[in-house]
């Protein structure tokens, strides 16, 4: 259950960044539409470019400390949407977004597949799919709403606090999950 709340509180900041961060950019920060598209872009490239690397990485140093730093990355990417006024700013925001995203999404789901008896993990990643499809809808639906009463930045700044609060909750559920794994 822990792996699938960092699910769905981080998939909260994505379904807030791929609804409305075209919205915030050409509305509030007035890009131009080609560079709203270099900006999906740059996600793209950069999480191509380090995926692969950086979860090799997480196999070698721990994975465990991949998930908190991952978030913590995206949740201050998301701050930093917030607080952007130019293209320069939301750009460098992207690329943060991604490489927190490169160091978190692989993590999860070696974690899931090592943690679960190997006839349940169909199962589980099942389920962690839903509750990543959960974090999705929670955050474009709530986005519209904070965005509609607070203003075209609420929405990054309540994904940004939320995925932040995934920060501890890595940390406390890598206590649970080591306590599991010593009782098996």
């Amino acid at each position: 259950m822990f792996l699938g709340l960092t699910a769905v509180i981080y998939f909260i900041s994505f379904g807030v960044f791929t609804t409305y961060l075209p919205l915030f950019a050409s509305g509030v920060a007035l890009i131009e539409t080609r560079k709203i598209g270099i900006l999906f872009a740059t996600r793209g490239i950069v999480q191509t470019i380090t995926l692969i690397p950086l979860g090799r990485l997480a196999d070698k140093v721990g994975k465990w400390l991949f998930m908190p730093v991952g978030l913590g990355c995206v949740a201050l990417s998301m701050i930093g949407m917030a607080l952007s006024r130019d293209f320069a700013m939301l750009l460098l925001s992207t690329i943060f977004f991604s490489l927190g995203s490169s160091l978190y999404q692989p993590t999860p789901l070696a974690l899931l597949s090592q943690g679960i008896p190997v006839f349940w993990v169909g199962t589980a990643m099942g389920i962690f799919g839903v509750l990543q499809d959960a974090g999705l809808m929670i955050g474009s639906a709530t986005g519209g709403v904070l965005w509609e009463t607070l203003g075209a930045q609420a929405p990054f700044l309540a994904s940004g606090i939320v995925v932040l609060i995934g920060v501890p909750v890595c940390l406390l559920g890598r206590r649970r999950w080591a306590g599991a794994a010593e009782a098996r």
